[in-house]
């Protein structure tokens, strides 16, 4: 008996010198003028995160949610976005939005209550809107309590938002429509028909909308690039893919808003007084499995993540759209999908 006592005391001993010696992780320094990587991580194992790229060293620093607040971001880090002195972090399959501060990265509040959402955007003080792949309904959060206080109903798998002036339009991987949102009343107004399965929006120089859609090869429906005028009715163009098989992601613009950058398996580059879609990319995937796409606003490189295998570590790429060259790449976390520039 007193060996079982002696045995488990021991045990404790080793436990608790165990941790007294395991050290905390060193947070990470947010500098200015950085770029947020979002991995995502692999589904249900938890280990979505952040990384931190500082364009003057060129240096990376990995996981530093983790880091900044010594526990894990959860599982599936889908996108982050910068609003009011706080950063919001939307992780897919956990259903929450982590929020931290600007400065330091610190968490101040957990957002929950969603099935499963994607992306975030404020549209006003007080409000913002969160898109959901199963939910069928646009979230309405209120940003005083970081809670959701109500829904805006849209049928399918919402994605990418933009807004503009008093609305904003969302895309829809599972229609062929953007939907517009009244932000006064947060309600439907009005919608537009596009290529099916809408994912991106960007707005040119025109003050025009541009939206990418995927298609769906099962379907039959080949996806493309439509051009909205800047009424949000009218379209101005509407640009095919030449089959359903080919797909179109991520569409990004340039500072000076007349050029458009997507992912149809390479990188391309699309001058928004185009009447096609080009034939040649400016940088071509050589075994890469592109995944995410950003344009930097103040030097307009493009920044293309490379998934891999979705197992290994993933890689980022800084396309120089002049020389249509990579002029840096590095290793980051596990399936990189998109980027938020300071």
């Amino acid at each position: 008996m007193h060996k079982i006592i002696l045995y488990i005391f021991l045990i404790f001993v080793v436990e608790i010198s165990c941790r007294k010696s395991m050290p905390k992780p060193i947070p990470v320094v947010i500098k200015p003028s950085s770029v947020f990587i979002v991995n995502e991580g692999n589904f249900g194992w938890g280990n979505g995160e952040i990384s931190l790229y500082d364009p003057d060293t060129k240096t990376i620093e990995d996981n530093i949610f983790f880091r900044n607040n010594n526990y894990k971001l959860g599982d599936i880090a889908q996108s982050i976005y910068e609003y009011n002195g706080k950063y919001y972090i939307v992780v897919n399959n956990s259903g929450k939005i982590e929020v931290v501060n600007k400065t330091d990265f610190k968490h101040l509040a957990t957002i929950t209550g969603f099935k499963s959402p994607r992306f975030f955007m404020p549209v006003s003080a007080g409000r913002a809107y969160v898109t959901d792949l199963y939910d069928n309904q646009i979230s309405v959060v209120d940003l005083t309590n970081n809670s959701i206080i109500s829904h805006i109903p849209i049928y399918g798998w919402t994605e990418e938002m933009l807004l503009y002036d008093d609305a904003v339009y969302v895309s829809n991987i599972h229609t062929d429509y953007v939907y517009k949102i009244d932000t006064k009343t947060h309600t439907l107004s009005d919608s537009t028909k596009v290529f099916y399965g809408s994912n991106s929006l960007a707005k040119d120089k025109d003050g025009n909308i541009w939206v990418a859609s995927l298609g769906d090869s099962l379907k039959g429906f080949k996806g493309g690039i439509t051009c909205i005028a800047a009424n949000g009715k009218n379209i101005l163009k509407s640009i095919p893919l030449t089959n359903a098989k080919e797909y179109i992601s991520d569409l990004r613009i340039n500072k000076t808003g007349d050029i458009l950058y997507y992912i149809n398996k390479h990188i391309y580059a699309l001058p928004t007084n185009s009447l096609v879609l080009p034939t040649s990319p400016i940088f071509t995937s050589n075994g890469n499995n592109f995944y995410g796409l950003g344009v930097d606003p103040v030097s307009s490189l493009v920044y293309a993540a490379d998934a891999k295998e979705y197992v290994t570590n993933g890689l980022i790429y800084i396309i120089d759209p002049q020389l249509k060259t990579a002029i840096n790449s590095f290793k980051t976390g596990i399936i990189p999908n998109g980027f938020l520039f300071k």
